[in-house]
């Protein structure tokens, strides 16, 4: 049976892993502890709840951080329990929090006289240190002055439950979790108006109402979409639902002349090949679900040059193509002959050009991108080969959850090692990179074969049966990097071979040798 003192450890590190996650640094954070929460944490670890509420109880004295975490998150829990009844209000706060904790009222406001407001100033500065936007309070003089940190925290945030009911209006616009929106664009698709009609509890309509703007309470509907796990409920119907997911397994590609459809794994490797015709919407359900209503909108692809990659948005500046089922699409586009390219029955396909009648398919270009690399798959790298981050402007970024101090419009990604990376930047979808290590194969080189021979005095690189030397492009008895030549061996071979690029400080014989 775990001790007071463990379950107290054990609950604030939930707090702390759950609500102040790698996932949510450089986004607004809800902090909410409600109860399901709780009941969640419970069961988890086999312990009552009055057990966990002695356990804060008696550890409502720690003053390091993690333990402020799980201490706010009891005053939370007791907020969220006053708005589901009766309301919550600076006068019943106190008392509800007196019953949660089983403690005196009057030895929970010597507590709070002495603790309260540094209690919660100590969590903001650490958000703020730290990158994590939270909803704040000022310390003030007036009566309730010490409970309005819990009670306006949930008057000004959505529960778990509030945003389940939200969610209904991401099915309704054709999003589907785990899609890399922008925030302007996700706006933008879920509308204003229609989004209130999605806010049916009491306790949402109330963050509504509390918000200081609109801003404040649509910032936290993008940064949980952007956790979103599919997960829905409808108003007349209060059992949770599954939204079909965006299949991160498939891959969407038009070929060149417009005449078939392929679907590749993420590692490229070809699952099916679908002929453009009247039946295609079909073919293509168990892999694709459709973001706009008969119509498929493709990009030029990065890694095939003859290929087409199926996209939400196209971005400023770029060409694309799309495929409308006639009957199904109502895309203004439809109604015009001009830049059709093909009409084989129900389907047509169109040339995309930025204007008005196409500016709904457009979003701003990203002052980011990923460039570079050797690509074994869609977002896979092999490692020593990963791409170059590069900034149009500076901003914060985390690599596996760890903050870059320098800030730079490049940074080189080489040093990532076999796995899975994540990038996280601001208001974004944090990007995700597989780094794979090379599959090599190791042959016996058989003495009748020929060597690689270099003559240092004479300049000269040979290919002969020699007893000894160099096989193909074996490197491996040479520098291949020094401090002051950050390329791979490689890299400057090709560059010297083909470009006649070489550096001053150059110390491979292999390389300088070639004329």
């Amino acid at each position: 049976m775990l001790s007071s003192i463990e379950i107290f450890n054990k609950f604030c590190k939930h707090v702390d892993e759950t609500i102040f996650s790698v996932e949510n640094v450089g986004s607004y954070v809800a902090f909410v502890v409600d109860q399901s929460f709780v009941v969640d944490f419970c069961n988890v670890h086999s312990i009552k709840e009055i057990d966990l509420m002695k356990s804060v109880r008696c550890s409502l004295y720690r003053r390091d951080l993690l333990s402020i975490k799980g201490i706010l998150a009891i005053q939370l829990y007791a907020a969220s329990k006053r708005a589901n009844s009766d309301g919550v209000t600076e006068k019943n706060y106190r008392e509800r929090l007196s019953q949660v904790l089983d403690w005196d009222i009057n030895d929970l406001q010597s507590w709070m006289k002495e603790y309260q407001e540094n209690s919660w100033e100590s969590l903001y500065r650490w958000c703020d240190s730290h990158f994590f936007y939270i909803t704040k309070c000022e310390r003030k003089e007036y009566a309730g002055k010490y409970v309005q940190y819990p009670v306006k925290q949930a008057l000004r945030v959505f529960t778990d439950e509030d945003l389940k009911y939200i969610a209904a209006c991401f099915v309704d616009n054709n999003l589907q979790p785990g899609e890399d929106i922008q925030e302007r664009d996700f706006k933008r698709l879920i509308g204003h108006s229609s989004l209130l009609s999605y806010i049916v509890t009491n306790h949402g309509r109330a963050v509504v109402e509390n918000s200081i703007s609109s801003d404040d309470y649509r910032a936290q509907i993008f940064n949980f979409y952007l956790r979103w796990n599919g997960e829905f409920k409808r108003r007349n119907n209060r059992n949770t639902q599954t939204a079909a997911k965006e299949s991160n397994d498939y891959i969407i590609y038009l070929k060149n002349d417009y005449s078939t459809i392929d679907i590749r794994k993420k590692t490229l490797l070809l699952v099916s090949s679908l002929d453009l015709n009247n039946s295609i919407a079909v073919s293509l359900k168990s892999y694709y679900t459709f973001k706009r209503e008969g119509m498929l909108l493709f990009k030029k692809d990065d890694i095939y040059d003859n290929m087409w990659q199926e996209t939400r948005f196209l971005e400023e500046g770029e060409e694309g193509i799309a495929i409308c089922i006639v009957g199904q699409c109502y895309h203004s586009i439809v109604r015009s002959s001009h830049n059709l390219i093909i009409e084989k029955g129900k389907i047509r396909v169109y040339k995309i050009k930025e204007s008005l009648a196409t500016r709904d398919l457009y979003t701003p270009k990203r002052f980011y991108c990923l460039d570079g690399g050797l690509k074994v798959g869609r977002q896979i790298y092999l490692e020593g080969a990963c791409p170059v981050l590069k900034l149009e402007h500076t901003s914060e970024i985390w690599i596996d959850g760890t903050l870059l101090k320098e800030k730079k419009l490049e940074y080189t990604l080489n040093h990532l090692s076999k796995g899975i990376h994540t990038i996280k930047i601001p208001h974004f979808k944090k990007i995700e990179i597989e780094v794979q290590a090379p599959s090599l194969k190791s042959h016996e080189w058989l003495a009748d074969s020929n060597k690689w021979h270099y003559d240092r005095k004479q300049s000269l690189w040979l290919s002969e049966k020699y007893d000894k030397g160099t096989v193909g492009l074996d490197f491996s008895q040479m520098p291949m990097v020094s401090n002051d030549l950050s390329k791979p061996v490689l890299r400057r071979w090709s560059e010297r071979f083909l470009l006649n690029k070489i550096s001053n400080n150059e110390i491979n014989i292999g390389i300088k040798i070639i004329k």
